[in-house]
């Protein structure tokens, strides 16, 4: 386990993993917290700006522009919402592509209940849509030969911040423009709390096993879990050191796993172990050392908070709250 602060729905001890588009309304509140200094002591080393989502409010932290990601109102945090249900749940009507968010006859309003704590607010970024264009395309896919660049973009869901130099607060002639941590507010679905759960995706199904990845199932498709992770970009679009995860559908294949999915083309290495399912219907906080991106980012970089890739419309993650932590450089007097 990392080193990374946990209140919410993770179980450290029970092996959980921790606390890792259309285009709907992104938007929100931020507010800096900042501790007011005395007339004969010096400002605050740090300081801290949060970030909350609300639609008809302009967001400090975050990007207008998302990746499949809506901003819906808090649900009853109850049941599975699954396409195949929604014709009865929403009365008969076509609505089954679009219902987190919306009401239903036997769920309440479909969706993580995002009242509950921590950071209770009645709203919260729903990583939950799905369609063909990114306006982006921050993330290369693993191999062209075995899914296009565009295709692989139109799968993920993220939010992308500002620049940090956007983030960070005007204090006149203090500075903080030293990224501490990320801190995230999130919870993955697991078909009881008001969210479908994240599995594994596959690309080009059907497609022959020309790929030669022990990664890849009997026919060859590119698969990988539809994980939450975090990561840090430079402004020129370019991933900076390593993703930090919030959130992993199955465990990582072991070398032994690998070695046995190479020498048997039958083998479909995620198919041994089981879906990891979220413990509850609570949201989990993860404070991330900047030290864990293994990269320093400058003013003029951002960040993402993004589901690796989705197989339809519901496999599905939440975010409610994001915090950093930003300090300035001291000097000796």
């Amino acid at each position: 386990m990392s080193n990374k602060a946990l209140t919410g729905g993770g179980d450290d001890k029970k092996g959980i993993p921790p606390t890792a588009t259309a285009y709907q309304g992104l938007l929100g509140r931020s507010k800096v917290a900042r501790i007011r200094a005395g007339m004969a002591l010096p400002p605050p080393t740090s300081i801290t700006v949060s970030s909350v989502f609300a639609p008809g409010q302009p967001n400090r932290m975050f990007e207008d522009s998302a990746h499949h990601v809506l901003i819906v109102p808090s649900g009853s945090g109850q049941g599975k919402p699954h396409p195949s249900s929604f014709g009865t749940l929403l009365g008969g009507a076509q609505q089954w592509h679009h219902p987190v968010g919306q009401n239903s006859s036997n769920l309440g309003i479909v969706g993580f209940d995002s009242l509950s704590r921590p950071y209770p607010a009645p709203y919260y970024a729903s990583f939950s849509n799905t369609g063909d264009s990114d306006p982006h395309q921050l993330h290369a896919t693993p191999d062209a030969a075995i899914v296009s660049q565009a295709y692989f973009s139109q799968k993920g869901r993220y939010l992308k911040s500002r620049s940090l130099r956007s983030i960070i607060p005007d204090t006149g002639n203090i500075e903080y423009d030293i990224l501490d941590s990320i801190s995230v507010t999130w919870i993955a679905g697991n078909g009881n709390n008001g969210g479908d759960t994240p599995d594994i995706f596959a690309f080009n199904a059907n497609a022959n096993n020309s790929t030669g990845l022990a990664t890849d199932g009997p026919l060859g498709d590119f698969r990988g879990g539809e994980n939450l992770y975090v990561q840090l970009f430079s402004k020129d679009n370019q991933p900076l050191g390593v993703p930090v995860f919030l959130w992993k559908t199955k465990p990582d294949p072991t070398a032994a796993q690998l070695a046995a999915a190479a020498a048997d083309p039958n083998i479909n290495v995620w198919s041994i172990n089981p879906v990891t399912l979220y413990p509850s219907r609570e949201f989990t906080t993860t404070v991330i050392p900047v030290s864990e991106f293994q990269a320093t980012p400058g003013v003029d970089d951002f960040f993402v908070i993004r589901q690796t890739a989705h197989t339809a419309f519901l496999d599905n993650y939440g975010v409610k709250h994001v915090e950093l932590k930003l300090s300035r450089t001291v000097r000796n007097s």
